[in-house]
């Protein structure tokens, strides 16, 4: 077994899971969907397979917190100033990529 580990840019709590090795190559390098190779994981343990390849990841809960927001509006869930919206996204990665680099010291 192969153990994918995915850190939550929020709170910084490491998740993993054992996936079978033909099963991880095959969903990074032929371009399969997540739920088509692992179709008995849960959401969140295809979320730590997700995020361990796009490198950003947030935990269930820190993901409901960071969009709880989001639910509050009617129609139209971005803020009126998409630049500062992007702007937070940008920095979210940013703080995301900081961490990671500095538990990889540790």
């Amino acid at each position: 077994m192969l153990t994918i580990h995915a850190i939550c840019c929020e709170c910084l709590k490491s998740n993993s899971i054992d996936v079978h090795p033909d099963d991880y190559r095959n969903y990074m390098y032929n371009n399969q969907l997540v739920q088509n190779v692992w179709p008995d994981l849960t959401t969140d343990q295809r979320e730590i397979i997700i995020g361990h390849r796009q490198g950003t990841y947030y935990c269930s809960p820190c993901w409901d917190n960071l969009f709880e927001e989001e639910d509050k509006y009617d129609e139209d869930p971005w803020p009126v100033d998409s630049g500062e919206a992007i702007k937070e996204i940008l920095l979210t990665k940013m703080r995301c990529n900081m961490a990671l680099r500095q538990l990889l010291r540790d």
